[in-house]
């Protein structure tokens, strides 16, 4: 694999440092009366501390205050940005990194005019060739599972002097495999408190999967900001 070349786009705004750092990041999406507030404590308490929060999610106004005000060390990624506005608006939240679970040329080009921390989307050679081309360095990889998932990120190892951040489809025992890849920086997941688990109130399932989440933390401790 090729080496980084620390002068390139997104180094200037330690992304790369930010997300490797954390490894495995929880993607946080409510569903009503769901307890936020115990969710985000139960992660924080096991170690993370970053997590992803989707920018069309009905509650990124509470559960963003809420981080901010009782977590001030914990990271907040902009998930879902979907368009300009969406970028504008993570800005002025103060989320920390924008991400896009799509490939957009014009979102890569307004984030660089605009200096925002941004991982755009790629889910192929040809998109990969084009933000690589533009400067960026950390990639978003999605839908990981259906773009060739390990395969994929083993195929272009050796040609690409960048980092992936796959998410899609990584259920939880899927993603120690995503973590030790050496071109993988961190990996996000949405299924250690589900939806469904949220649904069904099981914070006993919910609780025994950040557990498990974290120990796979733990074997990576070298990478964690405490």
């Amino acid at each position: 694999m090729r080496e980084l070349t620390k002068s390139k786009g997104c180094f200037a705004d330690n992304i790369l440092s930010i997300v490797a750092s954390s490894k495995i990041i929880p993607i946080i999406d409510i569903t009503d009366d769901f307890d936020y507030q115990r969710l985000i404590s139960l992660y924080y308490k096991y170690g993370f501390r970053t997590v992803e929060v989707r920018m069309n999610s009905l509650h990124i106004n509470e559960i963003v205050t809420h981080i901010q005000k009782t977590y001030p060390n914990m990271y907040i990624f902009a998930g879902t940005c979907l368009s300009t506005d969406d970028m504008v608006r993570a800005k002025n939240m103060g989320l920390d990194i924008l991400i896009s679970p799509v490939f957009d040329s014009k979102l890569m080009e307004f984030c660089c005019l605009h200096n925002l921390a941004y991982i755009p989307c790629v889910n192929s050679i040809d998109t990969l060739n084009i933000a690589h081309s533009m400067g960026f360095s950390v990639l978003k990889f999605y839908s990981a599972e259906k773009c060739g998932g390990l395969d994929f990120l083993r195929k272009v190892y050796n040609d690409y002097d960048v980092r992936f951040m796959p998410s899609g489809g990584i259920t939880l025992n899927k993603v120690p495999a995503y973590i030790k890849e050496p071109n993988v920086a961190a990996c996000c997941t949405s299924h250690i408190s589900s939806l469904q688990l949220q649904n069904d109130n099981n914070w006993i399932d919910i609780e025994k999967n950040i557990i498990q989440a974290s120990k796979f933390l733990l074997k990576t401790s070298e990478f964690i900001n405490e």
